[in-house]
């Protein structure tokens, strides 16, 4: 209770007096942005709906991994550019301290140095263990592909997915390469935003 209180005491140390006029969504962006070490952004004032991010997801992956659904942040325009509207899309954030990796059982979820949260077909079971412990539920469990390897004695014929950040794909993400108008990109929030 007394952690759970100092919790409550400097989380509104930090939003201040801006707390009374906000929603719960705001909440959760900040917590998002605070945790995300790779967060994937869309200025929807460029997008031109194409869905070439998606189609190139997959075509990598034969089904995307990206979800053009999520969070919507508006700009407000200040000194730091124009006003609009930014979409955080469902896609993996690659956290600072992965909560899927800690609650997967087999040890399948990985980080490597970079920063990079990715998933080893080879040891996962098919529990579902990480994608409820994602709290963007960025993880989902598809079926098995043929070729993937399977630990085993496991009969599971589902796997998780997320987003890699392309780790096979030699240019970075498919989907920032593919992006004609340049208005999809990866941003590391707490080295790329100032507010």
């Amino acid at each position: 209770r007394r952690i759970a209180l100092g919790a409550a005491d400097r989380q509104g140390a930090i939003v201040g007096r801006e707390a009374k006029n906000a929603t719960q969504h705001v909440f959760r962006d900040l917590y998002r942005v605070k945790v995300a070490e790779s967060l994937l952004v869309i200025d929807l004032e460029s997008c031109v709906r194409c869905g070439h991010c998606s189609w190139a997801c997959g075509s990598l992956y034969g089904t995307s991994r990206l979800i053009r659904r999520g969070d919507k942040v508006v700009r407000s325009g200040g000194g730091a550019g124009p006003a609009g509207s930014l979409l955080l899309p469902s896609s993996c954030q690659h956290c600072e301290n992965p909560a899927c990796m800690v609650d997967c059982p087999t040890g399948a979820i990985g980080k490597d140095e970079s920063g990079e949260v990715f998933i080893r077909d080879e040891l996962c079971t098919g529990c579902g263990a990480c994608a409820r412990a994602c709290p963007w539920t960025n993880i989902q469990m598809a079926p098995r592909p043929l070729s993937a390897p399977k630990p085993e004695g496991v009969l599971a014929e589902l796997v998780a997915t997320k987003c890699d950040l392309c780790r096979t794909y030699e240019r970075g993400p498919a989907c920032v390469q593919v992006c004609p108008t340049g208005s999809i990109v990866r941003v590391d929030p707490q080295r790329d935003w100032s507010e």
